[in-house]
């Protein structure tokens, strides 16, 4: 039960939110990048994630509603570590699941965070109650997500997500409720 879980057995159901696109796709073992590095929280700058992403089966929805999109499923979508990525998102059970036990943190604050075109509440989790750790952070672990995009006009309102892991490289602010 503890440890570090194992990797995927079976493609998993994934979001990719990026500052002007919403992607969904699948996510095979298959693919031997170091896939765990998106899946985790990162707090040290020595160890901050490498590699890339690669989604099968992608859709791709414009988040502002004015982009245009392929209106086809794409057969691969890739995205690097560094890229302008705002959140990952696990979309089923299995990697909602990996999410949890790969990202054991103590304390829960709720807040509102303000990254990139975006607002994303909900409960910020965190191994301490020192808010001076995430200074150091690569990203940050949202549970109980509540995601809009606050550009005028957006087709991208209440997206709910058990976790979005968030990256904090677009972070503009945080407000803690509470």
């Amino acid at each position: 039960m503890f440890g570090k879980p194992s990797q995927p057995k079976a493609p998993w159901s994934v979001r990719v939110l990026t500052p002007d696109f919403l992607v969904e796709g699948s996510f095979s073992e298959s693919d031997k990048t170091s896939w765990r590095s998106f899946f985790s929280v990162s707090s040290n700058s020595d160890t901050w994630p490498q590699g890339i992403l690669r989604l099968s089966s992608a859709r791709m929805q414009s988040s502002s509603g004015r982009l245009p999109v392929p209106a086809d499923i794409l057969p691969s979508w890739v995205v690097s570590q560094y890229g302008s990525i705002i959140a990952i998102i696990p979309n089923d059970e299995t990697s909602i699941q990996y999410v949890a036990e790969a990202n054991v943190r103590n304390t829960v604050m709720a807040a509102d965070l303000y990254v990139g075109p975006y607002l994303i509440r909900g409960n910020l989790l965190n191994v301490n109650e020192n808010i001076d750790y995430l200074n150091s952070c690569f990203s940050v672990l949202v549970k109980d997500a509540q995601i809009d995009c606050l550009l005028p006009g957006s087709s991208l309102k209440s997206l709910q997500a058990p976790y979005a892991i968030v990256r904090t490289l677009l972070m503009q602010g945080i407000v803690f409720r509470g």
